[in-house]
């Protein structure tokens, strides 16, 4: 018989992987296609996108630390800022707006360049190894946040941050395979669990902000060029469609720079906070809907939505961008 230290040092560590019932079926069903795509998911070739993601998640939260230490010191000193500011202040913040006075200005700014952190090595990163970084909690895997919109959008849904965040609630096997956890009402935060909505709309946000979901989409389509999924024509064709706004408008009165008055639609102002006097809070107001805009289909037919333009090619009908 051999004394218990002994046995101990000779046993190895328990691997245990549990394998449920539907997901064996879903894995063998003809209309569950999206479950075989995110089940066989080649992470592989997306280790250099997780490295630049986690590179732009470190830059995120300390420019938003930077934002809340500004507020600290301002936080007595300063009133909150009214809603008819925010309107004039996000009026003139965008987009359209600034081409506006660029093409007015003749004058050309220098801009500072800043110096990047070194990038992390993707070598390192796989499904659930997320980089340590000093301070805060472990972030979101990246691998799963990245199969969770990709499985909605191969579902039919919208490739959205509310969509992707009802999957996650009413669909286990969606949870399993893009490698999340079931949150219970009591447990303490795990970076498994599953995200909530603001973390998802957090993700979208990186990844539009630093241009990553441009790289992937890119890197696929080269991939399905090379390997012949999609072939070569001589013509690409362009189509423009559009959805509705998530948001109703309002009518913003603004002056130009003749100081003449003009007026311009813009979404309604929200807060993304739960504070119960909104007005008074010192949280920032933002658009409801950004991007929405009116969409003039002829002189009887307008919309309040997002204007998408699509290029392709027009035999086999694939979407290039």
């Amino acid at each position: 018989m051999l004394p218990l230290p002994q046995i101990e040092s000779k046993q190895k560590p328990l691997l245990i992987h549990i394998v449920h019932e539907d997901d064996k079926v879903l894995l063998n069903t003809p209309d569950a296609e999206w479950f075989r795509v995110l089940y066989y998911f080649p992470w592989e070739k997306h280790r250099i996108f997780a490295a630049e993601y986690y590179d732009a998640l470190y830059e995120f939260n300390l420019r938003e630390e930077r934002k809340r230490l500004e507020k600290q010191t301002k936080k007595g000193k300063v009133f909150s800022e009214s809603k008819e500011d925010a309107q004039q202040r996000l009026l003139l913040d965008r987009v359209t707006m600034q081409v506006d006075k660029e093409k007015k200005s003749k004058v050309l700014y220098k801009v500072e360049a800043k110096s990047k952190a070194e990038m992390l090595d993707p070598m390192k990163l796989s499904p659930g190894a997320v980089p340590f970084r000093l301070g805060g909690k472990k972030p979101k895997c990246f691998y799963a946040l990245l199969k969770s919109f990709l499985g909605a959008a191969i579902m039919g849904f919208p490739c959205e941050p509310e969509k992707v965040s009802m999957l996650l609630k009413s669909n286990p096997s969606f949870v399993r395979v893009c490698g999340f956890a079931p949150k219970g009402e009591k447990d303490e935060y795990c970076s498994e669990h599953v995200p909530s909505e603001r973390k998802l709309q957090q993700f979208d946000q990186i990844m539009s902000e630093w241009g990553i979901w441009d790289k992937i989409k890119i890197a696929l389509v080269t991939e399905n060029i090379e390997t012949g999924v999609i072939k070569l024509e001589s013509e690409i064709v362009g189509d423009t469609t559009h959805y509705y706004a998530y948001s109703g408008f309002e009518t913003v009165k603004y002056k130009d720079e003749d100081g003449k008055e003009q007026k311009k639609s813009q979404s309604k102002l929200t807060k993304k906070c739960r504070c119960q006097n909104r007005d008074k809070c010192e949280h920032d107001w933002v658009l409801a809907d950004e991007g929405a805009g009116t969409i003039v289909k002829s002189i009887t037919k307008m919309y309040w939505g997002h204007k998408a333009s699509f290029l392709g090619f027009p035999r086999q009908g694939t979407p290039l961008d």
